[in-house]
C-alpha cells in the first residue's frame, strides 16, 4: 500500500478545462475492492475479541489517496469493465453537459458555486453592531447602513466571478496590508475580477 497525495478539487478542474461532455461514476464498495498486497495485511492486523484479524481489502477511510490513485488508474468504462469494478447505477450521470462536484457546477466554459452549497452564505444572520460588520468586511469605522452593506456583500460572494475557480494559465497578483489588529492578503488573478482571500 503506497500512499500518494489526493488530487485537490482545484487541480481537478483545471485538468477537466474546456471538456464538453462529462459523466459521474459512484463506485460501489468502493474501499472493499482494492485488494491488499500481504505486507499492507500484516500491518493491519487488528485484534478483536474472536482473535486477530487480517483485513484482504482495504478498510474504509483507512487512506483515501490509495483508493483515489487507483480510481485515476481506471480511466473509462471499459477499464472499469476488465478491472472488475462494480458501479452503483443509481449514482451514474453519463454524457452530461454540466455536472456538481466539489460544491461547484462544472461545464464547458462554466465554474460556478452550486446553489446547495452557497445557501450558509444566504441565509447569514444580519449582523448587529458596527463592529461584527467590522469583522465580516476587513473595514473601517463610519459604515452607516450596515444591513444594506451586508446584503450587497452576500450578493458579490453568491457571483461566480467571486468564488471562481483558480486558472494556473493566468498571471497572479499579492495584495497585503497589515494594521495592529489584524493581517490580510489577497491573491488576485490580473484580467479578472475575482480575488482569493485567507
Amino acid at each position: 500500500m503506497r500512499v500518494t497525495s489526493v488530487a485537490l478539487p482545484v487541480g481537478i478542474f483545471n485538468a477537466m478545462r474546456g471538456c464538453k461532455y462529462y459523466c459521474l461514476l459512484g463506485c460501489a464498495d468502493a474501499f472493499m475492492q482494492l485488494k491488499l498486497d500481504e505486507k499492507s495485511q500484516e500491518i493491519l492486523v487488528r485484534n478483536t475479541c474472536i482473535g486477530l484479524l487480517k483485513p484482504t481489502r482495504l478498510p474504509y477511510a483507512l487512506a483515501s489517496a490509495c483508493f483515489e490513485s487507483a480510481k485515476d488508474q481506471v480511466l473509462a468504462l471499459s477499464r472499469l469493465e476488465k478491472h472488475k469494478v462494480r458501479v452503483r447505477y443509481e449514482l451514474m450521470k453519463l454524457h452530461q453537459t454540466d455536472i456538481e462536484i466539489f460544491g461547484y457546477v462544472l461545464g464547458h466554459n462554466i465554474y460556478k458555486p452550486s446553489k446547495k452549497k452557497v445557501t450558509a452564505i444566504v441565509n447569514c444572520a444580519v449582523l448587529k453592531n458596527p463592529s461584527e460588520v467590522q469583522t465580516y468586511m476587513l473595514c473601517g469605522p463610519g459604515m452607516r447602513d450596515m444591513r444594506k452593506l451586508f446584503e450587497l456583500s452576500k450578493e458579490m460572494k453568491l457571483k461566480s466571478k467571486a468564488l471562481a475557480v483558480y486558472d494556473p494559465s493566468k498571471e497572479l497578483v499579492l495584495i497585503s496590508d497589515a494594521s495592529p489588529v489584524r493581517v490580510g492578503a489577497q491573491i488576485h488573478e490580473r484580467l479578472r475580477d475575482i480575488s482569493f482571500n485567507f
